[in-house]
């Protein structure tokens, strides 16, 4: 829940507050079903770059409005400022202490107030400076195009095509050795990489399933969408289950059951199984990987060598968590341990070009949040959803999750992918570009939800960010003219820096980014 705290005299007299809306008739269920309506109208802005927790704009921007408004006001005025760009709170100074990823400073921007946050993480302050200051989206344009050209350049031919067939995703199966046999085997929940589940969203296929061997490796394409077992090497081989299963892998040769920290999976080699590519003319298919496959591979181990020294790669030991010890326990102990080279190579690449260019700093600020964001979608414990054929990002769940079927995105990707560099540039500039958001509103004759187009500039109001723990106050003369207070506290007086942050930091701290101040703080 929220919390608003009014500004209140400091000089001893007693003065009552005049109550708000938010005292009284304030609309709850209506608000609530403009929220879910919200869902389906995804403001640019929010997606600048990926947080936790972050908290309908809907029910901040309500909140926010209700506490303007006095308690006698009529609902219908206050939908009506609700669905309309007016700036009701012009002049007036919000103060969020614990902002995280910035729903209640943007709102309050866009209502037009002054805004003063602050947040003990720094990838949460830097989220919110991207959010309040949009790059010029033409510049942005052109900074981008450099950015992806020059690693285009250097690292396209690590991500060979086949033809005029641009590689997408790389299948990974992890090869582990039983702890009681030393048996040598492919750990896997089920032999299924994709299916065409003919379900809305999802990618439509040639082949209703592509499956492989688990003992040759080979892909298999079953004709029959209901197939239960592949024939191959001599055996029927279950398409649906496999030797792990509730977490413990069974080992074929001896029977034993091991975890991953018996096995230390994130450790062990890992085998090519397949390549998914995008033809230029036709539908996604996964083909079997080549030689030139493998040679780029190999190319990219030998090429990060020679340049370990001079990139700025995440170099750092992985903190353990605060509910468990993932991914310590795959036997993953550095940030460099959870990306491939190619990963490495490119991300690093991209850090070092980052910090090179003369863009201004905005533009700068809104490349480092592209880049960050593009971290959780290549690194090595991606997963895939067959049913749909979507990458899964690392944190989809909070905390490191080990897929059993690792897969690799090709970040440089112009035009396909979940998770590209491409894609996270593309949401920048979406966010920079937008003036008419498509946002939702309550129709008070209807009775019912209603779409409105709102220009929600932040342009015209100052903020103040801080990154500091909100136990500690450096700043006490402007937050004392702060009119409105309005924060949601963490949960379990958590003020550590989450898994998030940390994985951000490896790369940024490492970087010669690091000290620099991509946007001065604007005093209110």
């Amino acid at each position: 829940m929220a919390t608003l705290v009014r500004k209140s005299p400091t000089n001893g007299t007693q003065l009552a507050l005049k109550p708000t809306l938010l005292e009284g008739n304030f609309p709850f269920r209506e608000l609530s079903l403009v929220i879910g309506a919200d869902q389906r109208a995804r403001d640019p802005i929010y997606g600048i770059h990926r947080w936790w927790a972050r908290r309908p704009p809907a029910l901040i921007r309500g909140l926010l409005i209700a506490n303007h408004l006095d308690a006698e006001t009529s609902l219908e005025t206050f939908w009506q400022m609700f669905g309309s760009s007016e700036r009701p709170l012009a002049g007036q100074r919000v103060l969020d202490p614990f902002a995280g990823g910035g729903s209640t400073l943007v709102e309050a921007a866009r209502l037009g107030a002054h805004v003063m946050g602050s947040d003990v993480d720094p990838l949460a302050m830097s989220i919110v400076r991207a959010e309040l200051s949009p790059p010029n989206p033409q510049d942005f344009r052109k900074a981008a195009d450099e950015l992806l050209e020059s690693l285009t350049s250097s690292f396209g031919e690590l991500y060979p095509m086949q033809g005029t067939a641009t590689p997408l995703h790389y299948f990974y199966v992890p090869i582990v050795i039983c702890p009681h046999c030393e048996f040598s085997g492919p750990l896997y929940r089920n032999l299924v990489l994709a299916q065409d589940s003919q379900r809305p969203g999802a990618v439509v296929r040639d082949n209703p399933l592509t499956c492989y061997c688990p003992t040759c490796f080979s892909l298999k394409f079953p004709r029959n969408p209901d197939a239960a077992y592949l024939r191959c090497c001599g055996r029927h081989h279950p398409l649906w289950s496999g030797n792990f299963s509730h977490q413990f892998w069974s080992c074929p040769h001896c029977g034993t059951k091991s975890s991953h920290r018996d096995l230390q999976t994130g450790a062990s080699k890992y085998r090519l199984l397949a390549i998914e590519e995008v033809p230029s003319a036709g539908r996604r298919r996964l083909r079997p990987p080549t030689p030139q496959d493998l040679g780029a591979l190999h190319l990219s181990h030998l090429t990060l060598s020679t340049r370990r020294e001079v990139l700025p790669l995440p170099r750092g030991e992985i903190q353990v968590g605060r509910q468990d010890a993932r991914p310590l326990s795959y036997g993953l102990t550095r940030y460099e341990d959870l990306f491939t080279s190619r990963q490495l190579l490119v991300l690093g690449s991209a850090w070092l070009w980052l910090a090179k260019c003369d863009w201004s700093s905005s533009i700068q600020l809104a490349l480092e949040m592209a880049l960050s964001n593009a971290l959780a979608t290549n690194n090595r414990l991606c997963g895939y959803a067959t049913d749909y054929g979507r990458l899964s990002p690392l944190f989809t769940v909070r905390g490191y999750s080990l897929p059993a079927l690792p897969v690799e995105l090709n970040p440089l990707h112009l035009t396909s992918g979940r998770g590209t560099i491409a894609a996270c540039l593309s949401r920048i500039e979406r966010a920079a570009s937008s003036k008419n958001i498509r946002r939702y509103t309550w129709n008070t004759r209807g009775k019912t939800t209603a779409p409105v187009r709102l220009d929600l500039t932040t342009s015209g109001v100052s903020s103040t960010l801080a990154c500091h723990s909100a136990d500690t106050v450096p700043n006490e003369k402007a937050i004392s003219k702060a009119d409105l207070c309005i924060f949601d506290p963490p949960y379990y007086d958590y003020i550590a820096y989450d898994e998030l942050s940390a994985f951000y930091r490896a790369w940024r701290d490492n970087s010669p980014l690091n000290g620099k101040p991509l946007l001065p703080e604007v005093p209110s």
